[in-house]
């Protein structure tokens, strides 16, 4: 069985200077993760904590969810959204 993984990653607080491509404020990911779990992603795991040095404590969050897939003949099992 081959599983696909999906980790989204979110600001706590998101504030002047804070957004950044691919990382969602919380709001937005919880409506990114809503969206794959009604699409049959299922949820593995949460974490986060303080960010980087220059994101002054605001934090980052994580979601990591899981699916199942079927490798079919001669396509790569990875796969670029």
């Amino acid at each position: 069985m081959v599983k696909e993984v999906k980790i989204i990653v979110f600001i706590l607080e998101r504030g002047p200077g804070y957004d950044s491509e691919n990382v969602f404020s919380r709001t937005e990911a919880e409506w990114e993760i809503g969206k794959h779990l009604s699409d049959g992603w299922k949820y593995l795991g949460t974490g986060g904590g303080s960010g980087a040095d220059e994101l002054k404590g605001v934090g980052l969050g994580f979601v990591i969810l899981t699916r199942d897939v079927s490798p079919v003949e001669g396509k790569p099992l990875i796969r670029k959204d």
